[in-house]
């Protein structure tokens, strides 16, 4: 079974692909060196096999036989939860991590450490949670003074600022009401 493509593999080096763990979480790989493919088949425990394959010695080697190194791969990543071997690659130094979903990017422990996630006064909503500028200023801290927009809250403004004159924009307002 060849596994699900996420369009995040990179075409020149493998593996550096998204894979499943055992318990169905997704996670991404990345062995971008011949050093680190040998680490790499250490961790995962195919010295004697995929190692030493000769389809598999070399990056141009993997890359031309992707399909096959990554349905092997596969199959050897479902044997574990993925928690499992992203543990086994820190470990290792192997570039990999998690792909999470929305509520556990949420609560990831970096996320809040770097107090990522902001409380604004929602209209409508009332407190409601968004994502704050990962970016710091030591000098001009960023300020958050505006909830999320409601769906076409600033359309006029946006509209008129773009050359639409107020007719035009009231004009396109009820076209879009019927």
């Amino acid at each position: 079974m060849s596994p699900k493509r996420w369009g995040n593999a990179h075409p020149n080096i493998v593996p550096y692909e998204a894979y499943r763990g055992g318990d169905e979480k997704h996670f991404v790989v990345g062995v971008g060196t011949d050093a680190l493919w040998k680490r790499f088949v250490q961790v995962m425990n195919v010295q004697g096999e995929i190692g030493r394959d000769e389809r598999f010695t070399t990056n141009a080697l993997r890359i031309k036989n992707r399909e096959v190194l990554v349905s092997l791969l596969q199959n050897i990543f479902q044997q574990e939860p993925a928690a499992r071997w992203m543990e086994k690659f820190a470990a290792a130094e192997i570039p990999a991590g998690p792909i999470n979903t929305v509520a556990e990017a949420i609560e990831d422990k970096q996320t809040r450490g770097r107090g990522l996630i902001v409380q604004l006064e929602h209209p409508t909503l009332g407190t409601a949670k968004s994502i704050a500028n990962p970016i710091r200023f030591s000098r001009t801290p960023v300020s958050y003074r505006l909830p999320p927009p409601l769906l076409g809250e600033h359309t006029p403004q946006v509209l008129q600022e773009l050359g639409y004159t107020a007719d035009a924009v009231r004009a396109l307002a009820a076209e879009s009401a019927t």
